[in-house]
């Protein structure tokens, strides 16, 4: 499959993504600096499913594969779940076991 990809800044996720990278370096004792996960934002559960090859729940929102992290835009966008919660910063903690 081809994609087509776009640099962006994105403030929540970049800050999403810096907290989790902060408690796995607190967790572990390291300093992960070098060949730290890139971050795919994917904009519709269609696209998901074209990635992953199959059609997925809406449980999933975020993943990882290799050294990558997808995460669903809404929640990029958004940032927040049905109970006003920030959702990223549990997120990528959990997908930096790569």
């Amino acid at each position: 499959m081809i994609y087509k990809t776009q640099i962006v800044i994105d403030p929540l996720v970049e800050e999403a993504y810096q907290e989790g990278m902060h408690e796995l370096n607190e967790f572990w004792g390291i300093n992960w600096v070098e060949n730290t996960p890139d971050v795919y934002i994917v904009g519709s559960r269609s696209e998901i499913d074209q990635i992953k090859g199959k059609g997925t729940s809406d449980q999933l929102v975020g993943w990882s594969k290799n050294r990558n992290i997808f995460v669903l835009e809404y929640l990029a966008k958004k940032g927040k779940n049905s109970l006003g919660e920030i959702c990223l910063c549990p997120l990528f903690p959990s997908e930096f076991h790569i």
